[in-house]
């Protein structure tokens, strides 16, 4: 049996294009294009035929590039649950009776979201039925002989006529985007599409992929909230045109939409990848550095890091190999808050291409606040306490200082492990300390070891530093 590519096309690639994400239930034997029992060799030369097939079209852009990479993906889900038992015959004969290939979607006829109803154009015979069963619902409810079916008038179960029949409202076809060159940030792609009669085609270059499915009819003025329209040069025969284009570069979605009097037919987009940003960015505080971590795009060679500070700015080049051997990137950024852009460098088409910046922001190092605790021995009226004194050599905010006693020999590691004795607003300024005194009850030190420690709120801004143990536990 010898695959046959354009009967794939037709059967399997067409009907599930617009697919974003992942693929919806199918029967694998339509997927992988088998129409009977194969032997394990012939089996496996077929298998290698379609994964073939689906490595080329992922490549050409177009709605068949993403259904492709989402069926290469797929497999390599299987064969690596599966393992060498895709291979044998009798595994696809277990499937045989699986369900059958998913029935395409039809777009819903409701109005997409901020859009009127009454600007909707009906493109499926869905509306004949919604306007039979709107015409029951709402029509008019006069005297008139009754239909026994809840007393509604019988000539309320007439639909309303439709004096201008919608027809069926056609949508750009075949449409491909190709890469042809990249260039720093920036990369010429090719458009082409087949126009329907009567309209004129736009593209435009989306952030993800549309809220409003293929075949949707709206009007003009809502594509401004759905992208942004590519200019470029354009070319072609008549009917089926060409549009070369400079771009960004990134992951971003096209979207052909056909317009005519003023309503534009949403058609099937077609995702481009071409430099894709660094992912997983992360940042953290390790003392006075920020510590950054990522993950490699594909064919990536080195990262760009700009940093600025408070007290300045910075950048640094991170090859693949530097990171590999420390797993992270130090930027000596002290205890300021810092922000970061990293864009990953990348070899495509025989040239240096910069990704897309991601960014990432760490908050300044919270203020770091000691204190002392001071115990006074009851004299005469005067009850047992203890002053807490707090200090600071950082510039430090104004702050909840929770004052808390615990029994027992473990201390308390939070405020709700003991008895709150005070909670006091403390505000530093320069090096002057600040001091506090709570009064202890009699209970509270009686039963012994007891411990008096300090928290602070919120604990992004100040960080408490605890004096040494024998200072806070009381034996």
């Amino acid at each position: 049996m010898a695959f046959d590519p354009n009967a794939y096309e037709e059967g399997v690639i067409r009907p599930l294009r617009g697919v974003h994400g992942s693929l919806p239930a199918g029967d694998l034997w339509v997927r992988y294009a088998i129409a009977g029992d194969l032997p394990g060799e012939q089996l496996a030369s077929h298998l290698a035929a379609v994964r073939r097939y689906w490595r080329e079209r992922a490549e050409e852009g177009g709605h068949a590039a993403e259904v492709c990479r989402l069926l290469l993906a797929e497999d390599e889900r299987l064969r690596h649950q599966y393992g060498d038992a895709l291979m044998q015959p009798s595994w696809w004969r277990e499937r045989r009776s699986g369900p059958g290939p998913a029935e395409p979607t039809v777009p819903e006829t409701a109005a997409p979201v901020g859009v009127p109803a009454t600007d909707l154009v009906d493109t499926h015979w869905h509306g004949e039925a919604l306007a039979h069963i709107r015409g029951w619902l709402t029509g008019p409810r006069g005297v008139g002989p009754l239909d026994g079916l809840g007393g509604r008038p019988a000539q309320d179960l007439r639909p309303p006529p439709r004096a201008h029949p919608v027809p069926l409202v056609p949508t750009v076809d075949d449409f491909t985007v190709v890469v042809r060159s990249t260039d720093g940030d920036r990369c010429m792609l090719e458009f082409s599409w087949t126009t329907p009669s009567g309209q004129r085609v736009e593209v435009l270059r989306c952030p993800g992929v549309p809220r409003w499915p293929a075949g949707t009819v709206v009007p003009e003025s809502a594509l401004a909230a759905m992208g942004v329209p590519v200019a470029g040069t354009r070319g072609g025969a008549a009917g089926h045109p060409t549009m070369v284009a400079e771009e960004p570069v990134g992951y971003l979605v096209y979207v052909p939409v056909g317009l005519r009097d003023g309503r534009a037919t949403i058609g099937h987009p077609a995702a481009v990848a071409v430099a894709g940003p660094v992912r997983r960015l992360r940042i953290r505080r390790m003392g006075r550095d920020a510590v950054v971590t990522w993950v490699w795009p594909d064919t990536a060679s080195s990262v760009e890091i700009d940093w600025r500070t408070r007290a300045g700015a910075g950048r640094r080049i991170v090859t693949v190999d530097e990171f590999t051997d420390d797993a992270r990137c130090v930027l000596p950024v002290g205890r300021d808050g810092v922000d970061i852009s990293v864009r990953a460098t990348l070899l495509l088409h025989g040239t240096r291409v910069k990704s897309p910046p991601r960014t990432a922001v760490l908050g300044p190092a919270p203020a770091r606040v000691g204190y002392e605790v001071r115990h006074s021995r009851s004299t005469g009226q005067s009850p047992r306490s203890v002053t807490v004194e707090f200090s600071s050599a950082d510039e430090c905010p104004p702050f909840d200082a929770v004052v808390v006693l615990a029994h027992g020999d473990i201390m308390p590691f939070d405020a709700s492990m003991g008895r709150v004795l005070g909670r006091v607003r403390v505000g530093l300024h320069g090096s002057t300390p600040s001091a506090y005194s709570f009064v202890l009850a009699a209970e509270d030190t009686a039963r012994r070891p007891y411990w008096i420690r300090c928290f602070a709120e919120p604990v992004d801004v100040v960080s408490m530093v605890d004096p040494p143990v024998d200072r806070l536990k009381v034996v």
